[in-house]
């Protein structure tokens, strides 16, 4: 039972139950040679919720973005949802898919993460990259391409998506 504890709190983060990010690169180095895409998600006004209503319910946001990206996962064959840190997310997709179909998914998170019955206002912008395995590279890199299609995506409206193709036009 304690072994099972210290794994929990070794994998996994406190506040959201998430797995954190030396839990991702574990499976991104135990599982090469995947196809698959990265979403990197940032929350759009997460700073004010702080900052107003203060940060026991900014923890509380993080929770609910937490419990809504666990339905995404469900959903989706080899996926997992990992808080990075702050208000920033990744959720992995171990699979290929078309790219109209990682559009479709986009919208739905988009959505899903703007809508709250609060009188605060909190949305996502995603950094989407996807890979094959025939151009795999190391998780840091697509962490990184992720990262640069999300400040694309802040830097247009906020609340959207961006491919990191897209973001390097």
């Amino acid at each position: 039972m304690y072994y099972l504890e210290l794994e929990r709190h070794a994998w996994k983060d406190a506040l959201t139950g998430l797995y954190n990010r030396r839990y991702l690169t574990k499976q991104f180095e135990d599982h090469p040679g995947q196809t698959g895409a990265v979403f990197f998600l940032d929350l759009d006004g997460f700073k004010q919720v702080n900052d107003v209503f203060g940060h026991e319910t900014g923890d509380i946001v993080l929770q609910e973005v937490a419990q809504r990206l666990r339905q995404f996962v469900r959903e989706q064959d080899d996926a997992m949802a990992v808080r990075l840190g702050g208000d920033e997310f990744i959720l992995h997709f171990g699979h290929a898919d078309s790219r109209e179909r990682w559009e479709r998914l986009a919208k739905r998170i988009v959505t899903s993460l703007s809508e709250w019955e609060t009188d605060y206002r909190v949305s996502t912008s995603i950094g989407i990259v996807i890979y094959d395995t025939e151009f795999r590279p190391e998780l840091k890199v697509l962490l990184q391409q992720a990262d640069v299609a999300l400040y694309a995506a802040k830097s247009s409206v906020k609340n959207t998506y961006q491919f990191y193709e897209q973001a390097n036009k």
